[in-house]
């Protein structure tokens, strides 16, 4: 996978969306996970947030598309940036046995931050 690649699919993954943020429970947001946090909880409505930065993800598009920029990338950054990617799928940096299971979105979303 080129550089310029990779920084477009994380630039997609990076922008913003409605997440469940209920206690210790986060979880991307689907009518299903509501329904299931309140009757496990004996609740009338659950917390929905967002995560993710849509400057972030435009940014990092121009990113991907400017040489120049991609040029100025310190090395170390872009290692973080490809460790903490797991796939082009939002599915990919979901932890189903947790309760917070964004956790590998969130180190995405910071490892693309060092890299603007």
């Amino acid at each position: 996978m080129k550089i310029n690649e990779l920084i477009r699919n994380i630039a997609t993954l990076v922008e913003s969306r409605e997440i469940i943020d209920h206690g210790s429970i986060r979880c991307l947001h689907s009518d299903d996970a509501v329904r299931d946090i309140e009757s496990a909880e004996g609740c009338e409505s659950v917390d929905v947030v967002t995560v993710g930065d849509d400057d972030l993800a435009a940014h990092l598009m121009e990113v991907a598309e400017c040489g120049d920029q991609i040029a100025e990338i310190h090395f170390d950054d872009l290692v973080k940036l490809e460790n903490a990617y797991q796939g082009d799928d939002i599915a990919d940096y979901l932890t189903a046995d947790k309760e917070d299971e964004l956790i590998l979105l969130d180190k995405l979303i910071d490892a693309a931050r060092e890299i603007v």
